[in-house]
Parts: structure tokens; sequence; C-alpha cells
């Protein structure tokens, strides 16, 4: 792993997510997501997953001195780690805490961050970012500094040798365009015009579903598949939900690396200034042309909702003529 990941110090904060990764893995395949009692500082219903995903988490990265400190999104405060250290981490331990209960895949988020503090930075300041997938396989997509390319890592156990992780897939490369959608919060459509017809397109094209409530899944996917798009809006009844710093950032990095394109409806995700740790945002991403048809589809926003069947027609009309 030493010829293939970058340099030295940041080696060794990627081989700290690799380890949490692996024995996070290995804790969730031994046990049943409990909920708890408590709720996080958002109020959110918790698992004990989430909390023994952040224990270990931190155990691995309070190893590593490199690590000037951390936060989660769970405990959004900055907890220092050593001075001298070069990086800062941010992490989400459980993306899709409210389905695990349902065995479906979940994930972890890791932002890499070459700084003294992330206020006032940008997503251009990662030194890296990685997404730990929980489901069938335990994967890995990681920003290869070197070779500069994601790659996706397998968590290999043959027989009775140690686990291992290879390189299974070297490179991801979005394409333009997609056959497949992640619509999160579609009851937006019902007072975003602009949604609804975003909606109506996709399905009336005979575009492929794909939504699992797990942000950081159902993007991984799009890296399956090379193409994709995924919405999280913003609308006037249901404002923006994902946050910046644990979750949008570190994988609108990936998927950039990846040449595809990430967007709040305004501006790249990777330029937005942080100002805050608990800051949210809208997400679009994925591919290239499906992003730029959303961002120009939701410009329609003033349309009359009495209008909305006449423009279920005129997309009925350009799918008789594909």
């Amino acid at each position: 792993m030493e010829n293939i990941y970058s340099q030295s110090d940041l080696l060794r904060v990627n081989k700290a997510i690799l380890n949490s990764t692996q024995q996070i893995s290995s804790w969730l395949r031994g046990h049943t997501p409990k909920k708890m009692e408590t709720t996080n500082q958002y109020g959110d219903a918790q698992t004990d997953a989430v909390e023994k995903a952040s224990e270990i988490i931190v155990n691995q990265l309070k190893q590593t001195d490199v690590i000037r400190g951390y936060f989660s999104k769970d405990s959004p405060q900055f907890v220092e780690n050593n001075p001298q250290g070069e990086f800062i981490v941010t992490f989400d331990p459980i993306d899709g805490g409210t389905v695990i209960e349902a065995n479906y895949a979940v994930a972890s988020i890791f932002g890499i961050w070459r700084k003294d503090q992330v206020n006032g930075c940008t997503g251009r300041d990662l030194a890296g970012a990685a997404l730990a997938i929980y489901g069938s396989r335990t994967t890995l997509l990681l920003y290869n500094s070197h070779a500069k390319v994601v790659e996706e890592l397998t968590l290999i156990k043959r027989n009775k040798a140690a686990p291992k992780w290879i390189v299974t897939i070297p490179k991801f490369s979005f394409t333009p365009k997609a056959r497949n959608f992640s619509p999160e919060g579609v009851k937006s459509c019902y007072e975003d015009p602009g949604y609804l017809k975003v909606f109506q397109h996709y399905v009336i094209q005979g575009y492929s579903i794909r939504y699992s409530s797990s942000m950081a899944v159902d993007c991984y996917q799009m890296f399956m598949k090379n193409s994709g798009i995924y919405l999280s809006l913003e609308t006037v009844a249901f404002g923006a939900k994902l946050r910046l710093i644990y979750e949008l950032i570190p994988i609108a990095f990936l998927i950039e690396k990846a040449k595809g394109v990430a967007t709040d409806g305004h501006h790249n995700i990777l330029d937005i200034v942080i100002e805050g740790y608990e800051q949210k945002s809208a997400f679009i991403a994925g591919s290239k042309e499906e992003v730029q048809f959303v961002m120009e589809t939701l410009k329609c926003n003033g349309t009359n909702i009495a209008s909305l069947d006449q423009m279920a027609e005129e997309l009925l009309k350009d799918k008789e003529l594909v």
C-alpha cells in the first residue's frame, strides 16, 4: 500500500480510515443495532451502531499523531488530538442510520483537510476523502493522490487468513449522461414545480430509480455505474438537510475526481465557503449533463401549480419523439 497511496503522512491517515472501516464492518456483522433512548444534538434518534462507529474511528484517529484534530457529524465540536499535526479529519460515522434496522447497506464518510481549521475554507482545501460501504461486501472509495484517481478497495477474507484490502476497481470516470437517478425528498414535488418536472422527466424517459435513504450509498451506486444523478433539494417547506463538511464536501470531492459534478444549484459544492460546523446545503450531483439539465429545469420554480398537468403532457410528447 505504501507504493500506492500518497506521501507518508497522508498514508497514515488513510491507514487509520482503513482500520476503522474494517473494525466497524466486523462489529456490524456480529451485532444487531439497537435504538438508543438518547438522541444526538439535532434531536435525531440514534442506534448503538452510530455510537460504536464513532468510538472506533476516534480510537484510530487518536493513534495517528499527524492528525491535529477531528470533527464528527454527531458531535460537531473540534477535538484536538496533536497540536503539531498536519491534518484535520471530518467524518460521518454512520450514514443511513434510519435504515440500518432493515439491514440496508450503510456508510461512513471521511474528509481529510490539510489545515489547522475548516471555517473559512472550501472543499478545494481537502487533501483527500473516503467513502466506506458496509453491505454484502465491505468496500471503500479512496482518493489515490499519487495516481490522482478514485479507487475502490474491498476487504477480502479467505479461509483462515487475516482480512486484507485489495484494489478491486483502479479508476472511476463518470459519463456525461446517465440512466439512473436518486431523488431524495420527492414529497417536495407538490410545492416545487421545477422538481416535479425533473422527476416526471426521468420517470417518463425510463430512468431507473435508485434511492435507499442513505445519500452515501446512493452516491456509491453512481460510482459503480460510472453515471447517475442524485438530488437533495432545498425548498420552502423542506429545508436543506445534508451537512456540508461531514457529508457533501467529501463525496463531492470524490465525484469531481471521477469527472462528475456536484453543486447546490448555484455554486460548485467544493467552492462553498465553510461558515460553521453545522452548515447545510442542497446537493445535485452526478453526471455532468444530468446535473446541467436539473439546474436548468429548476429555474422554472415560478411555474403555476395549475400548469403541472400541461408539463406532464409536454413530457409525454417528448417521449413519443424519442
